[in-house]
């Protein structure tokens, strides 16, 4: 049996807890954007995120499993972060196909 494959999923980040974070990202027709993402709550309650990209802010509701924040912003796709580096580092996918990127990093 190989042990880097144990067929479990990926352990939860218990200690992740958001924060404030640059985000830089890509929409899924290729503009680009950055701005500031705050991400408050935890994994027992659920996670809010709020995105300031220029004047528009945006809201939603995240569900964390594993290392995967799936984030519900009201549009038809969820935004899917992938946590790495302790949290410090969230990188996502967005939009059709998940086409639309996002690279978040801790302040």
């Amino acid at each position: 049996m190989n042990p880097k494959c144990n067929g479990s999923a990926p352990a939860a980040i218990d200690s992740f807890q958001g924060g404030s974070y640059a985000v830089q990202g890509s929409t899924p027709e290729g503009a680009k954007y950055e701005g500031s993402v705050l991400i408050s709550g935890d994994a027992a309650s659920g996670f809010r995120v709020v995105w300031t990209i220029g004047s528009e802010t945006y809201e939603g509701t995240g569900i964390l499993s594993g290392t995967t924040l799936t984030v519900d912003w009201g549009q038809a796709e969820p935004v899917v972060y992938k946590i790495s580096n302790g949290g410090a580092t969230l990188t996502g996918k967005w939009g059709k196909r998940g086409r639309g990127r996002e690279k978040l990093t801790l302040q």
